[in-house]
């Protein structure tokens, strides 16, 4: 089965199933997947707008994917702390490099925070 012919099947069900779809990806991009949470949030807008004509529906499923992507990648970060985090070799953190973070943090937790959730990622 090509793309395509899976694509032409799957549409005519976003309407009625796709909450789940636009949820789950959504989350899984908020807590660090490489998934493309906004290009399926403008994808689920332009095809609910077609179909069915509220946009609600995606807004909900979207606002509260990404809520809880943070929260759990908040608790995650918090519950795991810098010990743990250093035993990651693959990560390659060091005392050294968790010097400069935490004290920009302490200085501009809130801004940047903020920013980095309006801010597009950049592709590596």
């Amino acid at each position: 089965m090509n793309l395509l012919h899976w694509l032409d099947r799957l549409l005519p069900q976003l309407p009625h199933y796709g909450f789940a779809l636009v949820f789950i990806v959504v989350f899984l991009s908020n807590i660090g997947f490489p998934f493309p949470g906004k290009v399926v949030l403008f994808g689920a807008g332009f095809v609910w707008g077609r179909a069915v004509g509220s946009l609600w529906e995606p807004m909900l499923a979207g606002t509260l994917a990404s809520f809880l992507g943070g929260i759990c990648v908040f608790w995650l970060g918090r519950r795991l702390g810098h010990c743990r985090l250093e035993k990651l070799h693959w990560l390659h953190l060091t005392p050294t490099r968790f010097e400069w973070p935490q004290r920009f943090f302490k200085r501009h937790c809130d801004k940047t925070v903020f920013l980095a959730r309006l801010l597009p990622k950049r592709a590596k």
